[in-house]
């Protein structure tokens, strides 16, 4: 992440399968994990390639400018119901969107 002028902190969490650094709008790099090859292509009900990659898109300023506030659509849909305008900034609410529709 470093050439896109960020530092990752992938080292520092468990689990993480991607990263973004949302500035950088120019070359829109997504850095990719070992473990993301690990990831099933395709679910409606589990982490997923695909799901990861709508996930990490919704990170950059020019797209969404997305945070992660809570992961897994329980949790989105609880976001959703407390708190709605904290939910539409939410990466994994706008992939759960990007999947399930409106």
């Amino acid at each position: 992440m470093a050439h896109v002028g960020c530092t990752s902190n992938a080292n520092k969490k468990v689990g993480v399968v991607a990263e973004v650094c949302s500035p950088d709008t120019r070359t829109h790099t997504i850095a990719i994990h070992l473990d993301f090859c690990e990831l099933r292509d395709f679910s409606y009900s589990q982490d997923s390639q695909v799901s990861t990659l709508i996930h990490e898109v919704s990170h950059f300023a020019d797209t969404f400018g997305a945070r992660d506030v809570v992961y897994n659509m329980s949790e989105c849909l609880k976001l959703a119901k407390s708190q709605p305008e904290l939910a539409l900034q939410n990466a994994d609410s706008i992939a759960g969107y990007v999947f399930y529709g409106g």
